[in-house]
């Protein structure tokens, strides 16, 4: 393959062509932080497993040569997640022109390297808080003599929720190692007073190594390709984290360049703040919108839930009604049976007592009213009671000499003599007691039913 940046595309794709989907994203992301050809990529990241921490250990501890520059790609077009600087030219690595020497020191630097780089990327990545904070981890590395500013301690989202609550601007780091730039701008850049200062006093400052998980994860929504990688955000929320400026990628940010970045972002404060302030009253006004409508959602389930258990109650009662009255239909059709089964005994009985022959005991005549102003008349012995009286009465409609005259005898009635007017309660009472001897008349009244 010729040199030059449309080789370098080429090969690049040539060599992705010939992996999987992981291992080219770790050979993108080895060639964003090594800044060497995809030929050298493929070959270290292949001799160590695709494992991308000891390939980069591997290759920033054999490789010596002083890198050549190279011209940077030019952008299509500026947009919110490009840096407000211009990015300068970046650098790479040189291809190793003795190919027999580098193989002999890659597999003593991989066998020396392989321990290490196997726990460090591990325990970096999968346990990120095992090696302390990124405060600690930096003056591990550089000193604790080295000034830098003050890095908020915490997880990413609280630092978001900080800077938001406090109406100010995040700056992100996102730190390497093994990217070249990064001992300079850490010594220079973030040690300087100037950037110090208004990092502390201006902004809530965020520092995360990429090596460790969260840090990692950030670097994939920003979209981050090379490091060290500082930028300004408008907090919001991590779901949509909105760059308002970057710098730092491979030497193109010195010290004056961050301190334009942040005055100029400064310079811009009040609209942003404005910006957060109404993103503020826009959450706060979605948040009671989202509130009001549980509310009204919750309100008509209740409504509903009501509704429905007053339905049930009432189709409850009902079936109560229905049943009692059905019960009491079936109650009275049984008693109207029951009444007429007594009348026809009592039919036999009065006509077989009636026609008796030889019966010496004298007689009484009574002539009873209907109602309906029929007259039905009988005779009785003197010595008979109310009570047959009363069960003459309900079955005279029935009597052979009665029948076709339409007689209307109520269910319910009472008795009582003509003149003077008097109940005849008392069933136990004879005629001849009642003075209806020989002869007598009674009126027939009707019983009304109780409202109740």
């Amino acid at each position: 393959l010729s040199s030059g940046p449309g080789s370098w595309v080429r090969a690049g794709v040539f060599y992705r062509a010939m992996v999987s989907g992981e291992q080219q994203e770790a050979l993108q992301q080895f060639q964003d932080i090594t800044t060497c050809d995809p030929g050298r990529a493929h070959q270290v990241l292949e001799a160590c497993g695709w494992n991308l921490e000891q390939a980069i250990q591997f290759h920033f501890a054999s490789h010596e040569e002083v890198p050549a520059a190279r011209p940077a790609p030019a952008s299509a077009s500026a947009s919110a997640q490009e840096p407000l600087l211009q990015p300068g030219h970046e650098t790479a690595m040189q291809v190793p022109g003795n190919v027999v020497g580098r193989a002999v020191m890659f597999l003593w630097s991989m066998v020396r390297n392989v321990a290490s780089g196997f726990f460090g990327f591990f325990g970096n990545f999968l346990f990120g808080g095992a090696r302390g904070s990124f405060t600690e981890q930096f003056e591990r590395t550089y000193g604790a003599d080295c000034p830098h500013p003050v890095f908020f301690e915490g997880p990413f989202n609280d630092a978001l929720k900080h800077a938001k609550d406090n109406l100010k601007l995040l700056v992100v780091y996102l730190h390497c190692d093994h990217a070249r730039d990064a001992p300079r701008f850490c010594r220079e850049v973030l040690a300087d007073e100037t950037v110090r200062a208004i990092l502390d006093r201006d902004f809530v400052f965020w520092g995360g190594d990429i090596f460790g998980m969260e840090a990692h994860r950030i670097s994939q929504l920003l979209g981050v390709r090379s490091y060290p990688f500082f930028a300004v955000i408008l907090p919001a929320s991590v779901e949509e984290l909105r760059l308002i400026a970057s710098g730092g990628q491979r030497g193109s940010s010195d010290t004056t360049q961050v301190v334009q970045i942040l005055t100029q972002c400064l310079d811009e404060m009040e609209g942003h703040r404005a910006e957060m302030a109404s993103r503020a009253t826009q959450h706060q006004v979605d948040r009671m919108l989202r509130e009001e409508q549980d509310r009204e959602y919750h309100e008509a389930l209740e409504a509903d839930r009501l509704k429905a258990e007053k339905g049930a109650e009432e189709a409850r009662k009902r079936q109560d009604a229905e049943a009692a009255a059905q019960a009491a239909r079936e109650a009275e059709a049984a008693k109207e049976r029951d009444e007429e089964k007594r009348k026809e005994r009592l039919l036999v009985d009065f006509q077989a007592s009636r026609y008796k022959s030889g019966d010496p005991e004298p007689r009484s005549r009574i002539l009873m009213r209907l109602p309906g102003g029929q007259r039905v008349e009988s005779s009785f012995r003197q010595s008979d009671t109310v009570q047959v009286l009363h069960d003459w009465a309900s079955i005279c409609a029935k009597l052979p000499e009665n029948e076709g005259k339409n007689f209307e005898v109520p269910p319910r009635f009472q008795l009582q003599t003509s003149y003077p007017k008097r109940e005849l309660s008392d069933t136990s009472k004879t005629l001849k007691e009642l003075d209806l001897v020989p002869d007598g008349t009674i009126l027939l009244t009707v019983v009304e039913d109780d409202d109740d």
